[in-house]
């Protein structure tokens, strides 16, 4: 039995020397409906349940209680969920259906005890160091690992790590940056169970690395409050997590496509001749991203960040251009910050109306550290600066702008000189930075969803921000990876940010395909990275082009400017993706109805295989397909594990394996490592230019047959409606596939109804892993159509599905 127990204790700073006063000794304890309060010498202890039996646990010392001005938990306690089991003059034993909380009274200690697993929980202290109210944990378990703690590029398992609670923009990154643009004060351990501190303030988590048996989380200031999660397995713990603080809303369905993206855009002229290009060379995309070119430069080449309307020098005639793109079925999305520069033409408007951060006294006050210059930062944390920066925002969509870039939204500049009103969160007193520094982008974010949703109701939000808190892809915010390194050590790096960021809760994390910053041409990298784009959350190629020197040589992040054989290359991958799309809208919607993120760990559903913790720079793209990028230059081979079972290559179905084993691969310029399980079905389309051409009366099943059964779903609905999941306007199509030996069916149903959906589907099948097939069946009807291929896969011509229960056997 692996032990984690909480031993509360609390130490104070009196005059530069810690006297130790624990919890003090048992005072009395309290029930209310949906709360226990224990009270000691040294403060309360307020245990509460929540639904899905996860207990909030607040410690209010006597001397520090601290403001929660998080919105991060979304549901409210069970008032009957949490029981005083037992009580005698030595202890008391709480509990709900899962776990049993102890506190011994003399001293006050506490354990936390899963009820199946016996797992347990310590904590062995709490005190104020450095400037931080700190909880320290014993590691009793040599072998436990942690997961989570949101982006960073170290390695996946935080063992051993000391990482940051501070949002933090790193430019050029590649491996071994510990702090990134996206904290999240959680992790999940190998010991099946998950903690959450709900506190935005900066800080820190120590994973052992300052003291080997000693885990320790720290916070600049806030409520002292956390929740803890028991599960058999991670995917249990995330789905609890992301049942507490809400979960993805459903982003539109061309969001899945191909970006035309670049940092940047100098002019009008320049987006419309790459979008011919993109076109004429037949790459499909759906959107065009125009960084921040489209409202600088100033006259002496400064940036002026912060004007948020069109420098018309650059883009003459907006309102043509958006709609000519429409024309063709492109969406544009512009790029915002958070920063308005002292060169704005906004910047007077919004200092004299304090609008931005100021200073102790509440005098208006600049930031001089920022790269771009001298700014003043939108205090977000205000209604009146929400109302405002919206209104930029809305003139843009009036234009017919769709789709939005918040970037710097840590924010990247953020010094705890400067302070925000947070009146409207019911709070006296101005909040330095280090006290809502993790929740700057969070809240920005729920402003744009907000605002989104009350005047624009009938549309979905796409919006593009990389930092954020807890539940903040519940706003609609798609994070990124940040300013990444264009090079190989790069794109490495975005295995462990991906996958941290999955155990985190997140379930959309993708980075700048091809790399963003510096670097060198490298075509094979930029090949290598967009293949493993195509199974990730979003697919969108970035990278800086040098801007605004023109004499710097240009790394351009469009496929069309690469040379063949990559070109033709490129251009299957990304007509690959849009071929995906209704695996990957299913991800989607098992995000936004079932917490589980997109990219998965190997062991997200099993922990009970111990190479599934090793393998680690591969992932599950779902629970069918598994991903093994290429990282390595002139990679001949490639070495990976298989989980249990029956796995097929994806690219070459004829080849079967045996899983529970290492393996090793050759490797080719035209494809990556990508493996189906075995008794996946993976629905697809017929190639396609643009989601406006999405061929929704069409289905393309590719069923990897293994011994047994398995039922699988595909989510449709018509790709824009917000209130898709709330109102049931969508569909369900259940795909039940069972094998016997060398018998197999697959059986079709359909549930559900949505504006548009197709009366009917032509529908084609391909079979893979069977053989000496002599009779295929369509509702015990003998069907005709149908071949064996040389690579051993069975096709079935397409039929009419009018979706009716319809059941194919394969004999």
């Amino acid at each position: 039995m692996t032990r984690f127990v909480y031993l509360l204790c609390f130490l104070a700073v009196a005059t530069g020397v810690l006297a130790q006063e624990g919890f003090g000794s048992f005072q009395s304890i309290k029930q209310e409906p949906g709360t226990i309060t224990i009270a000691t010498t040294a403060g309360k202890i307020i245990f509460r349940n929540y639904p899905g039996q996860i207990i909030q646990t607040t410690f209010e010392a006597a001397s520090y209680k601290g403001e929660q001005i998080s919105n991060a938990v979304i549901t409210k306690p069970v008032p009957a969920g949490i029981k005083i089991k037992l009580q005698n003059a030595e202890k008391i034993v709480l509990s709900n259906a899962v776990a049993e909380v102890e506190i011994l009274k003399q001293p006050v200690t506490i354990s936390y005890r899963s009820v199946k697993t016996g797992d347990e929980m310590y904590l062995s202290n709490y005190l104020t160091k450095e400037g931080h109210h700190t909880f320290q944990f014993n590691l009793i378990d040599e072998d436990e690992q942690f997961f989570g703690t949101g982006s960073r590029s170290i390695a996946f398992n935080k063992r051993n790590q000391r990482v940051g609670l501070d949002n933090n923009p790193w430019y050029g990154y590649s491996i071994n940056a510990d702090n990134l643009n996206y904290s999240m004060p959680f992790y999940v351990s190998s010991n099946n169970y998950g903690v959450f501190y709900d506190n935005p303030s900066r800080g820190y988590m120590d994973f052992g690395k300052t003291g080997k048996d000693t885990l320790e989380v720290a916070f600049k200031a806030g409520k002292l409050q956390f929740y803890t999660f028991f599960g058999d397995n991670a995917a249990q713990i995330i789905q609890q997590f992301t049942s507490l603080v809400g979960r993805m809303s459903l982003p539109p369905r061309w969001a899945l496509g191909n970006f035309m993206s670049r940092f940047g855009y100098r002019t009008q002229e320049e987006v419309m001749n790459i979008a011919a290009k993109m076109k004429e060379q037949k790459f499909p995309f759906d959107a065009v991203i125009i960084d921040l070119f489209w409202f600088g430069d100033a006259v002496h080449g400064a940036w002026n960040m912060g004007n948020l309307d069109w420098n018309k020098q650059r883009f003459p005639e907006p309102e043509k251009m958006i709609a000519d793109l429409k024309k063709q079925n492109i969406k544009t999305i512009l790029i915002t910050e958070p920063f308005v520069l002292s060169e704005s033409f906004n910047y007077k408007y919004t200092q004299q109306n304090k609008l931005n951060t100021v200073d102790a006294k509440g005098d208006t006050i600049g930031i001089k550290e920022f790269y771009f210059g001298h700014t003043g930062l939108l205090d977000i944390f205000q209604n009146k600066t929400k109302d405002w920066f919206w209104s930029k925002y809305d003139a843009q969509i009036k234009k017919g702008v769709v789709g939005w870039w918040g970037d710097l939204g840590e924010p990247e500049k953020h010094p705890n000189y400067v302070y925000h009103n947070m009146k409207d969160f019911k709070q006296t007193r101005l909040f330095n930075a280090d006290e809502v520094h993790n929740m700057y982008g969070h809240e920005w974010s729920k402003m744009v969803f907000d605002k989104y949703a009350k005047q624009y109701p009938a549309q979905r939000l796409f919006h593009l921000n990389r930092s954020g808190y807890a539940g903040t892809w519940r706003f609609g915010s798609i994070p990124w990876s940040g300013d990444v390194d264009r090079s190989w050590n790069g794109f490495k790096a975005q295995l462990p940010i991906m996958l941290s960021m999955s155990m985190s809760g997140v379930p959309t994390m993708h980075s700048d395909a091809g790399g963003f910053a510096m670097g060198e041409r490298d075509p094979e990298l930029y090949l290598r990275w967009l293949q493993m784009a195509v199974f990730t959350p979003i697919f969108r190629p970035h990278g800086s082009v040098n801007a605004p020197d023109p004499k710097i040589p240009q790394i351009e992040s469009e496929p069309v400017f690469y040379d063949e054989p990559n070109k033709t290359i490129l251009r299957k991958f990304v007509q690959l993706r849009y071929r995906l799309m209704p695996y990957v809208y299913t991800l989607m919607y098992d995000a936004a109805a079932k917490g589980n993120p997109m990219v998965r760990p190997m062991f997200y559903h099993d922990n009970t295989d111990s190479n599934l913790y090793k393998a680690t720079d591969q992932y599950l793209f779902g629970d069918a397909l598994l991903i093994a990028p290429v990282l390595e230059k002139n990679a001949a081979k490639r070495t990976l594990y298989l989980p249990k079972g029956v796995w097929y290559d994806f690219f070459s179905p004829s080849k079967k394996y045996d899983g529970g084993r290492w393996i090793e691969v050759d490797v080719t310029t035209e494809s990556i490592p990508v493996f189906v399980k075995g008794g996946s079905v993976i629905p697809m389309l017929p190639a396609f230019e643009n989601t406006a051409y999405y061929p929704k009366d069409q289905l393309i099943l590719h069923y990897y047959t293994a011994e047994g059964s398995a039922t699988r779903e595909l989510y449709e609905d018509d790709g824009a409606n917000p209130k898709a999941l709330a109102a049931k306007q969508f569909e369900l199509i259940k795909l039940y596939c069972m094998k016997k030996e060398n018998n197999a069916a697959m059986m079709l149903s359909s549930t559900g109804l949505y504006t548009g959906k197709p009366l009917q589907r032509n529908v084609e099948v391909f079979v893979h892993g069977l053989s000496n097939v002599s009779e295929v069946q369509l509702n015990k009807q003998s069907w005709k159509q149908w071949n064996l291929q040389e690579n051993g896969t069975l096709h079935l011509s397409p039929f009419v599905w009018k979706g009716n229960a319809i059941t194919i056997t394969f004999q």
